[in-house]
């Protein structure tokens, strides 16, 4: 009976061989760095790669904005976030057996405001200087005949026209 705890022993050491080279076969090393938009690595941004199971895994770059997993090859969910920066999501990234190298691009979510310049009304074409009596005749609208304020008046569609009266 002494050869049933050996056995089990032997049968143990070559499942975990047997399972250990099938991980190394399908294993992916996953090095990546996050950059913003200028190229300037961001430390302490969050990673997710969630594969097709639901499996979360989690890691923060660090101060050279660099990481690495050590995941299966196949495709997963990909998010990366960070404070004052936009979020990046990827449906799927594929990644093959062996290393896989990744740079992300995080934006500031700054420079959108500094784009927007808002306008108080619909209309994007010129802005023209006219006349009340040009602006009725060029707009046709029947909102002047009624009586209506000039911030009302709008050429029917809708549109409102910025006009400067002279």
């Amino acid at each position: 009976m002494r050869i049933t705890p050996l056995l089990t022993a032997v049968l143990a050491s070559f499942s975990g061989l047997v399972s250990g080279g099938i991980w190394a076969a399908n294993s992916a090393d996953c090095t990546a760095v996050v950059v913003d938009e200028n190229g300037v690595p961001l430390a302490d941004a969050r990673i997710t790669l969630e594969d097709g199971r639901g499996n979360a895994y989690r890691t923060e770059t660090d101060r050279a904005g660099r990481f690495t997993l050590h995941l299966l090859a196949e495709e997963y969910k990909v998010e990366v976030r960070k404070e004052g920066f936009f979020l990046l999501t990827v449906q799927a990234l594929a990644l093959h057996a062996g290393q896989n190298e990744l740079t992300f691009t995080l934006n500031h979510a700054e420079e959108l405001h500094e784009q927007v310049h808002p306008r108080h009304s619909r209309y994007s074409g010129p802005e023209y200087a006219c006349s009340a009596a040009e602006f009725d005749r060029l707009a046709g609208n029947p909102a002047r005949q009624r009586g209506a304020s000039p911030r009302e008046w709008s050429t029917g569609r809708g549109d409102a026209i910025p006009a400067r009266w002279i």
